[in-house]
């Protein structure tokens, strides 16, 4: 993988813990622990997940932020060959968490996008046929979880979707 690609997955990550923070203290006035925001609570097990993509790139990558329990945290990347759009890469990581997710015997995860369109195609069931694989496959993993709440997708530092076993 190159090293450009890795740096960019890795500032993403860090990028996005940040944003699991909520609103800067500095500018409310207010300390962390005191605003009330459902980042505050954060539900574990969870898996973050996010894809860099460039046009014209051979290859795009993901990054994976998995936290089993408090102070426990594993981080990953992959590489794949380039796919036809930035979607198409966030829905390929998302897919490549979960098969990942059930390989490590896990059948209880939350599952965590700041891809609000990636977000919005699951939540309602569009067709789109350009990802039609990807959908495909998504639905077939997916269908390997449990769910005792049903499934939950909101946007950027909330839930993409929450499997309980």
């Amino acid at each position: 993988m190159p090293l450009d690609t890795f740096q960019f997955a890795r500032a993403e990550a860090e990028a996005w813990k940040l944003a699991q923070l909520g609103p800067n203290p500095i500018e409310s006035n207010i300390s962390v622990e005191h605003v009330p925001n459902e980042a505050a609570t954060v539900i574990r097990p969870r898996w973050q997940v996010d894809a860099s993509w460039t046009y014209n790139s051979r290859f795009f990558g993901g990054g994976f932020v998995i936290e089993t329990e408090e102070n426990v945290t594993f981080k990953g990347v992959l590489t794949s060959a380039q796919v036809a759009s930035p979607l198409q890469a966030e829905f390929c990581s998302l897919i490549c968490a979960m098969k990942m997710t059930r390989r490590l015997g896990l059948n209880s995860m939350r599952f965590e996008s700041d891809c609000l369109e990636l977000v919005r195609l699951i939540e309602e069931d569009e067709d789109w046929p350009s990802l039609a694989t990807e959908l495909e496959e998504f639905y077939a993993t997916f269908s390997s979880f449990h769910f005792d709440n049903g499934l939950k997708l909101k946007e950027k530092g909330k839930t993409m979707n929450s499997a309980r076993g």
